[in-house]
This record gives structure tokens, sequence and C-alpha cells, in this order.
């Protein structure tokens, strides 16, 4: 059975790359990892495909920002790039699995400058990472997220 579209993934940043691949795969879609470095543990596996980019600033995401269709999605953290492919009309999905649309990325581009200002100006302590139990509920939920973005879609 052929693809039914193609998903690219800024690949750099993404802590679910398998979690990615395994949701993708019930959608018979491409997954494009595109990253600035290398992806070994990716390479030469069923329906993926690694682009690697120039180690310029920015290489992976425009790279994608140049090949992503309007019929094709993409998940990414950076959310400039998310602006840029919302102009252009292409699906574009948080690392938490939620849709980010012209509806809410004033929203999002509103958060990240706020978090910006606390972390410059606080000098509380600082968080501790979090515990293998929050890790695992966060892939669940990111699974489950991700999975509802890509049936609206493919």
């Amino acid at each position: 059975m052929p693809a039914t579209g193609r998903l690219f993934i800024d690949a750099d940043a993404c802590p679910y790359k398998d979690e990615v691949v395994e949701v993708a795969r019930r959608f018979i879609c491409t997954c494009i990892f595109v990253a600035n470095m290398p992806l070994k543990k990716l390479e030469g596996r069923d329906g993926i495909e690694t682009i690697l980019c120039e180690q310029e600033f920015d290489g992976a995401d425009k790279y994608i920002l140049s090949h992503a269709l309007g019929e094709d999605c993409v998940l990414t953290k950076d959310l400039l790039l998310a602006k840029l492919l919302v102009e252009k009309g292409i699906p574009v999905a948080s690392f938490r699995g939620k849709p980010i649309n012209s509806e809410n990325i004033g929203q999002y581009l509103a958060m990240r400058g706020l978090k910006q200002e606390v972390r410059e100006h606080d000098s509380g302590p600082k968080r501790q990472k979090n515990n293998i139990g929050k890790r695992k509920k966060e892939k669940s939920q990111f699974k489950e997220s991700f999975h509802l973005f890509l049936g609206l879609h493919f």
C-alpha cells in the first residue's frame, strides 16, 4: 500500500523519534527526519527518510520550510518555523503532539516570550529534571495527541 502523505520531523530536538514512527506507521505516511546531526538510529528503517542538512544555523528549518507542501504535516518545537509553516497552510504539531495553527500560534509565541522573561529574571531554585514516571506519562500523552493530529490530516 503506497504512503498517504509525508511527515517532516524537525529531528535535532525531537524527544520522541521512536514514538513518531510508531504512530505514523498507522497512517502509512513517510517520516522524513530532518537534522543537522546524523541520525544513525533511524537510518535504513522502512518508511523513514533521514535528511542531513548543512550544519548552518537553522539548516533543518530551512530545508523543511522549502520542501513541505500543503498536503504534508510537520512536527517541530520551533515556534518561529511553525509560524512560517502555518502561514503557508501546512499542518504543524508541537512535540506534545498538539496542533499549532493560525488560531493558537499567537498564544504560543506570547507564552514563549513570557517564559524567556521569567528565566532572565528568576534567581530562585532551579527545577529538577523529570522523573521516569513523568516521562512515561508524557510519552503516552504525546502518542495519543499525535495520533489525533495525524488522523485529522492523513
